[in-house]
């Protein structure tokens, strides 16, 4: 199972995450993408990770080839956007105030259609 979790703290009101890896069969193998990007509001930065629970045993040139991959260089030869970002500079660095009741996220998730 591949799982992409980049929005896992991006929760409203009383939500709670629960990751796939956690509440996987202990048979199954579970690949979970996670990121700073999203979470950290640091666009352009690719900064991200790949953790893999459960059984490998099958997968094993499957998670040689993902290795391979990890290794070569898959994005822009640049260290991130040209403009830095609030958090970089050190600001806040993390995404709670956006959600609580008032924040900008709170309030565009509100407004959205099928929320109402």
């Amino acid at each position: 199972m591949l799982t992409d979790e980049i929005y896992d703290q991006i929760l409203y009101e009383d939500a709670v995450h629960c990751s796939a890896a956690a509440a996987r069969a202990p048979n199954l193998l579970v690949l979970t993408l996670g990121g700073l990007s999203k979470t950290y509001r640091l666009a352009g930065f690719r900064s991200g990770w790949l953790v893999v629970c459960g059984p490998r045993h099958e997968a094993t040139d499957y998670l040689d080839g993902l290795e391979l991959l990890a290794n070569m260089r898959m994005c822009a030869q640049r260290a991130g956007p040209s403009t830095p970002s609030r958090p970089r500079l050190g600001g806040q660095q993390g995404i709670t105030a956006l959600l609580q009741p008032g924040g900008r996220l709170a309030r565009h998730s509100a407004i959205s259609p099928g929320r109402r």
